[in-house]
């Protein structure tokens, strides 16, 4: 009797073990206030050989150091100490660990920076120092100072006459940075050439694709498109519509708002699309961006006219 309750004790321990993941990755907070620091924890369970990451940080996002890796009962815990002095969401990467050569990923995970208010209503006042009464300067105080004071003087004129008749600056060649349009359909071919769908990898593939929109349309109407959440840019490109500054038609602008929000529940929540929904969604993308660049173009060749 007590041999079978003992192997079923071991048997219980084995597939409580078995669900356990191998490498995890975690944060001890994921709201913070501009300069305030997130303890990001990456966690390996029974494992020997493990070569952990130097950490990859996108956007605002900065290390301020490393500590290192802790033995913890069967685990080995290396912490990362992060902040940023940037408002707005944020997404610290999935950070790849090789374990025995075998390469393991953490899962991604968003972070919050909000700004800090603060109230000038509610600083210290302080009082006028009365002025200090200093005595009248005689010609004896700048003798000191005349002695080497003009020597320099002619020197630093002959300096200035130098730069200005021998020393000609040479002009500096302007290389033109590569329009949005370009930069958007160069990084749509580098996307698909990666081959995400064909092995499923869809988080990655929606992470970028979001990205080439969001940079386009940042480059291309001046507005803060890759710092903002999908609903501030949503707002944003309504009011510059309204304005008609930018020209979307409403058709793809609901399908923009969906995209966005669906891509959101892929990169954040693990929400898994089918292929068919992927490739639509790449048209999609390549679609709008044709569209706002084409609108450009006609409002200028008008103008010119």
């Amino acid at each position: 009797m007590r041999k079978g309750i003992l192997v079923l004790i071991l048997l219980i321990q084995s597939v409580l073990y078995s669900q356990k993941p191998i490498v995890e990755a975690s944060i001890d907070t994921a709201s913070i206030k501009i300069g305030e620091q997130i303890s990001y924890k990456i966690t390996i369970h029974n494992q020997e050989n493990i070569v952990f990451p130097d950490l990859e940080l996108i956007g605002s996002l900065e290390l301020v150091r490393s500590t290192n890796k802790v033995k913890f009962k069967n685990s080995l815990v290396k912490e990362y100490i992060i902040t940023s002095f940037d408002s707005g969401s944020f997404t610290i990467p999935r950070q790849k660990i090789d374990i025995k050569g075998i390469k393991f990923f953490t899962d991604s995970i968003l972070v919050k920076v909000s700004d800090i208010k603060i109230d000038t209503l509610k600083q210290a006042m302080h009082g006028i120092k009365k002025s200090i009464i200093r005595q009248k300067y005689v010609f004896d105080d700048f003798v000191p100072y005349m002695t080497w004071g003009i020597p320099l003087l002619v020197l630093l004129i002959c300096y200035l006459l130098f730069l200005k008749y021998y020393n000609k600056p040479k002009k500096k060649k302007i290389i033109p940075s590569i329009p949005p349009f370009e930069q958007a359909k160069d990084s749509l071919e580098k996307l698909d050439s990666k081959q995400y769908l064909a092995n499923e990898n869809y988080k990655d593939y929606y992470v970028e694709l979001t990205e080439i929109l969001r940079l386009y349309i940042e480059r291309k109407y001046n507005i803060p498109a890759l710092e903002s959440t999908t609903d501030e840019l949503l707002s944003m490109i309504e009011d510059f519509k309204k304005m008609k500054t930018l020209d979307i038609s409403d058709y793809n602008q609901k399908e923009l708002a969906v995209f966005l929000k669906e891509s959101d529940l892929i990169k954040f929540a693990k929400s898994i699309p089918d292929k068919y929904r992927s490739e639509s969604d790449r048209k999609l993308t390549e679609k709008i961006i044709i569209e706002l660049e084409t609108v450009k173009k006609t409002e200028e060749i008008y103008e010119m006219e």
